[in-house]
């Protein structure tokens, strides 16, 4: 290195001094902290430790050695220079293997392990040839205090860019396994390092002021990175998210596996279900029985109650799974009305009600959406209509507007009236949600715990519309949506009449 003398002197040993302060500081904050689980790595706390063994050597150094302010044996004065060789190049070794925890175990650790190992264990080997070899050809103590500038490159800087130099070799290449609040810290914290380096590396050119900054560089470094990454607050932050990230891929597994189980499981009710009403309605067409008939309609509508349920229940599983998909399908509105009618009438009837449907004469023939869907929701609007009215009528109306900017395509109108009970207002924040239905009593006075509601409303919004409604209570309610459908025929559906739906 370059001789340093007088103020220059200090200038050199207050840096040196000033980073042994703050590198205390961190081993104590590291040491205080690092009770339990937060400070788990052993890397990260022999890397502050080796920066407080380093840079005291260093001090040292710059005391004995190169100011001369004690008289010291000159083999003493050839040690610390070469201790402070080899603490670099332990320094910049820990500082990799800690920039290697971030990665986890990456395809050639091993190797890597190996080969750094190997040169951590050649330099100091090469550090003790060097010494004994000055001590053996001792030719004045020039000769023992300083040593071959290639000596001075390779121990004290070669080494030390290598490690340095693989660090951010790794950080490169796998850095997108990192945290933005990782990779921010990892770049400032090797800029400051690599750079007090290469600083340092000029003075043993002579083109440098010849202050010492890689100890400095190196405290400000592991600053950043306790700052950043190593703070207990950061870490439970990480293992917080780490926590949640599993408890999310378990409940998601758990949900899927709800969702197959409850659609394997309604498979299996259905088709039991759908055998019985058939035989009901088999009985009901051959019976003159008043008696009879008032039984069997009644197996008929709570069949086809229990058949809308499971149909609701099956497609809540798997909204709440992430399963459920929207697959569009070429359909005649006016034969998905009527099926909906036809289902529908006989439970109105058998209230007292009259079941409406309005339908424009215009309406295409043939649109394109997800005809399933979109019948489970109006079925399900209708249910609600018919269940909650005791008296007057239920009506579906269905229309349609062009949109100005897709002429081939068209917005269905779609809204359910009835003149039941309504809502109160208070109630109606509650009305779509999944288990807490409000309560509306009618004249038989009951309370429906059902999510049908809900499932029409979280429907609508997989198929980017929104379910409204506008209801006053002890006169009726509506409940509305609008939804884009392609057009695959101009022709248009005629007279509703003539397909038997009003």
């Amino acid at each position: 290195m370059v001789k340093i003398i007088g103020l220059e002197a200090m200038l050199h040993i207050s840096y040196g001094m000033a980073a042994l302060v703050f590198a205390v500081v961190l081993y104590v904050l590291v040491c205080a902290l690092g009770t339990g689980q937060v400070h788990h790595s052993l890397t990260f706390r022999t890397l502050t430790v080796t920066v407080v063994i380093g840079d005291l050597l260093s001090i040292l150094d710059n005391i004995f050695r190169d100011a001369g302010v004690f008289p010291t044996p000159v083999p003493v004065k050839l040690l610390l220079l070469l201790l402070v060789f080899y603490a670099n190049v332990l320094l910049t070794y820990y500082m990799a293997l800690y920039m290697e925890g971030f990665f986890g175990d990456f395809r050639y650790r091993q190797a890597f392990f190996f080969v750094n190992t190997l040169l951590v264990v050649s330099a100091g080997v090469f550090t003790a040839t060097i010494y004994f070899y000055q001590l053996v050809h001792y030719r004045g103590e020039a000769m023992l205090t300083t040593v071959p500038i290639w000596v001075n490159v390779l121990i004290g800087y070669a080494f030390e860019l290598y490690f340095l130099i693989y660090a951010v070799t790794l950080f490169i290449r796998l850095n997108g396994t990192l945290t933005r609040r990782a990779r921010i810290t990892s770049v400032a914290a090797f800029a400051v390092t690599i750079g007090s380096v290469l600083f340092e590396l000029l003075n043993t050119f002579g083109i440098g002021s010849g202050i010492m900054y890689n100890y400095f560089g190196a405290v400000i470094g592991l600053y950043i990175f306790y700052i950043g990454v190593e703070t207990p607050d950061y870490r439970n932050l990480l293992r917080t998210v780490t926590d949640l990230d599993e408890a999310k891929k378990v409940a998601d597994e758990t949900s899927r596996a709800q969702a197959d189980f409850i659609a394997d499981m309604s498979r299996e009710t259905r088709e039991p279900v759908r055998a019985m009403l058939a035989v009901n309605d088999k009985i009901l067409n051959r019976t003159g029985d008043e008696v009879i008939r008032s039984f069997t309609g009644t197996i008929r509508r709570t069949g086809t109650e229990l058949l809308e349920r499971i149909g609701n229940m099956t497609t809540f599983s798997e909204i709440e799974a992430g399963t459920l998909q929207i697959v569009p399908t070429e359909y005649d509105p006016t034969i998905v009305i009527r099926d909906l009618v036809d289902i529908f009438r006989p439970q109105a009837e058998e209230k007292g009600l009259v079941l409406k449907s309005e339908v424009d004469a215009d309406l295409p023939r043939r649109l394109c959406g997800d005809e399933e869907h979109l019948r489970q929701v109006i079925a399900n609007l209708l249910a609600n209509a018919v269940r909650y009215t005791e008296r007057g009528s239920v009506t579906l109306h269905v229309g349609f507007e062009k949109p100005a900017n897709t002429p081939d395509a068209v917005i269905l109108q779609v809204a359910v009236r009835d003149t039941g009970i309504g809502i109160r207002s208070d109630d109606l924040p509650k009305l779509f949600s999944d288990f807490d239905q409000p309560v509306r009593e009618g004249e038989q006075g009951f309370e429906e715990k059902g999510f049908g509601l809900s499932v029409a409303r979280r429907l609508l919004q997989l198929m980017g519309s929104v379910l409204r409604v506008e209801s006053t209570y002890g006169i009726g309610s509506t409940f509305s949506f609008d939804i884009k459908q392609q057009t695959v025929s101009g022709e248009s559906a005629g007279d509703p009449a003539f397909f038997g739906i009003v």
